[in-house]
């Protein structure tokens, strides 16, 4: 009798998935490695692998578990409550007894009095201990809400740089990012990077997320050109690569729920990095995110920072003030209603002390000296911050009911006060030193930039006050300031820090100046001045060709021509000479006209306003302030620029 041999089962063949780069750019992918569509764009294939299974969990289970352990617990401290389950008849038992024997029970509790007492579970650090543990015992780490479900499971080790790439980012970071935000120390992270350089298996999930971070932060800083020759691949496959990682390694911190320091710096790096791609208001709701895990950090807080390190505590300084002044710019450009730049908490401003002379396992504060740290720039940054937040102009203009927490003083009170001590400060800067330039020049823009704001926001009773002398040196002083920092080949690095800080409330107050001279007002005679001072800040800002592909580019060009139309219909024959600006941005238009491939002004951003519709509002492009607040726009005519600028009721003002 033969038995039946049976069949061998086939094995069921693991399925393909697509790989990383086309899954983020949601094209079809060939499932082949490297697939032909990495190919085509010359950039590494990373196969996607199949997604771990998920543990199966029986909640309820575990809820009544719990709850079991939390009687219990009741019971042997005496505690009374309605329990869930009836007692047993043991349980009972002992319970009558001891209600019998209530005056042996009174020796007990006399004698209990030096026995140390029993939690008190309505305290609120039992409530934040038995809560925080429950709700993480309960829930998954699913934090993917904000950056999407993870369809398969990603090795973050095959998106990590080579190790050679890695030290190149790093010294790209320590050149054009760290010297501008400090919220890292140089020599401590040094330090573990090059321990993980090498075998990238097994890195802490917040130093990976850091990491890519400080990878994504360093290729924004640098230009398009700039990248193939280094890395050997285009800049907007970098970012794209490094910013999935960064994105699938703060999943891995579970960055939503953290109490990591590190955690929350390459957040803050990140949505850095993003500030040129993304609509303001997204990126305002994002920062929104950042500040709600800092305020539960209590970083914002200086009695608790006093509680920790020397170095800790000015590392959670530095991190709250780039947080804020970041939040602050971002929020009056998506013209959100809530800023963090109010005088409702008291973080101190960080201290003048480079990185060297910061070491994690100091006790003391270092002495501080009065020249300039290479914190210096982030510090006078966050000195004018300080000002404005106990500014009572800036709280009359955002929320008056904060006055009675400002602190009052004659710095606090005058910008002109205020200007005396940082250019105190200023003084001791070498303008050899790329930093101490970048910081003179930056801040005594940011200075012209608060004159300004004082003066218009002051009532103006004639065309003559309102086009003052004083406001016209303030542009004008905004403007050069600018032009020398977008000029001098030492702040090549921090060009991606000056593009967000468009100077456009000077080309405001110029463009009003010229038109009330060509309407015959007494616009002063600096006519010639003024428009080479335009002419000057756009060669300088607007001179490369991936600079008039953007926003800011359209917005200057709609000022410039829509003025000078408003002008030149107002001027007699024989007096109008068209001015050298007017003809270069004129020549820039017809040749953008022909290069595009939509025959239009501007394509469209990834994930900015659409290039066919001109919203003011989005070319503000960080520091400018929220220019639907700053000027009355429902006046301005957006075509020729005509209007008041009087209506000006508040400002972005870092």
């Amino acid at each position: 009798m033969s038995t039946a041999i049976p069949a061998p089962q086939t094995p069921r063949p693991q399925r393909i998935l697509a790989c990383l780069l086309c899954q983020q750019r949601k094209v079809k992918c060939s499932r082949s490695f490297p697939c032909t569509n990495c190919i085509k764009q010359h950039v590494q294939c990373v196969p996607a692998t199949a997604p771990r299974r998920r543990r199966r969990r029986f909640p309820e289970r575990e809820l009544l578990e719990r709850l079991r352990k939390y009687e219990d617990l009741m019971r042997q401290n005496g505690v009374k409550f309605a329990p869930l389950h009836p007692e047993t008849g043991v349980e009972k038992e002992s319970s009558d007894s001891e209600e019998e024997d209530g005056g042996s029970n009174t020796g007990k509790l006399e004698n209990s009095k030096n026995k140390p007492q029993p939690p008190d579970f309505l305290s609120s650090q039992f409530r934040e201990n038995v809560l925080t543990t429950s709700w993480d015992r309960s829930m998954d780490n699913e934090d993917n809400i904000l950056f999407g479900s993870r369809q398969t499971f990603v090795h973050l080790s095959s998106l990590h740089p080579p190790p050679a790439h890695i030290f190149k980012l790093w010294q790209v970071y320590l050149d054009n990012v760290s010297p501008l935000l400090k919220v890292t120390h140089t020599p401590s992270l040094q330090s573990r990077i090059t321990q993980v350089a090498g075998t990238l298996f097994g890195v802490d999930a917040a130093l990976e997320a850091l990491m890519f971070s400080i990878y994504c932060i360093s290729v924004t800083s640098l230009e398009p050109e700039d990248c193939p020759a280094m890395f050997g691949s285009p800049r907007e496959d970098l970012l794209m690569r490094f910013r999935f990682g960064c994105q699938q390694a703060l999943m891995n911190t579970a960055f939503l729920q953290t109490e990591d320091l590190d955690t929350l710096t390459a957040l803050y790096l990140y949505l850095l990095s993003t500030y040129a791609i993304v609509h303001a208001r997204s990126l305002d709701s994002m920062l929104g995110i950042a500040i709600r895990i800092a305020q539960r950090l209590r970083i914002h807080d200086e009695t608790q920072n006093s509680k920790c390190t020397v170095f800790e505590a000015e590392m959670r300084r530095r991190l709250w003030w780039a947080l804020v002044l970041l939040d602050s710019r971002v929020s009056s450009v998506a013209n959100s209603v809530s800023s963090t730049l109010v005088p409702t908490w008291d973080c101190k401003i960080p201290t003048n002390i480079g990185d060297a002379e910061l070491r994690p396992d100091m006790a003391e504060v270092p002495l501080v000296q009065d020249y300039p740290s290479d914190a210096i720039f982030a510090v006078v940054r966050c000195e004018i911050g300080e000002y404005i937040r106990h500014s009572p102009l800036h709280i009359d203009l955002t929320n008056t009911r904060l006055s009675v927490l400002a602190k009052h003083s004659p710095v606090n009170d005058n910008v002109a006060e205020l200007e005396k001590v940082v250019e105190k400060r200023l003084g001791s800067c070498r303008e050899e030193n790329p930093i101490q330039f970048m910081t003179i020049w930056a801040n005594r823009a940011q200075l012209a930039k608060l004159h300004l704001v004082e003066h218009s926001a002051r009532p103006a009773s004639s065309p003559d006050e309102q086009f003052s002398a004083d406001a016209m040196n303030q542009a004008l002083r905004l403007l050069q300031c600018d032009t020398t920092l977008m000029k001098a080949p030492s702040t090549k690095g921090y060009h991606w820090f000056l593009r967000q800080h468009l100077p456009f409330v000077a080309y405001i107050h110029i463009m009003q100046h010229l038109q009330a001279r060509s309407n015959g007002a007494n616009g002063g005679p600096r006519i010639e001045e003024a428009w080479k001072a335009l002419n000057d800040n756009f060669v300088a800002r607007f001179s490369s060709a991936n600079a008039c592909s953007g926003t800011h580019f359209k917005a200057f060009t709609n000022l410039v021509l829509g003025a000078w139309e408003t002008m030149e219909a107002k001027y007699r024959d024989g007096e109008k000479t068209t001015p050298e600006l007017v003809l270069t941005v004129r020549q820039k238009l017809a040749d953008a006209a022909l290069t595009s491939l939509e025959n239009s002004l501007v394509p469209p951003l990834d994930g900015g306003p659409n290039g066919d519709e001109f919203d003011l509002d989005d070319v503000c492009g960080g520091g400018l302030g929220d220019l639907a607040t700053v000027l009355d726009f429902a006046n301005l005519d957006q075509a020729g620029f005509e209007g008041d600028i009087s209506n000006i009721t508040s400002m972005e003002w870092k």
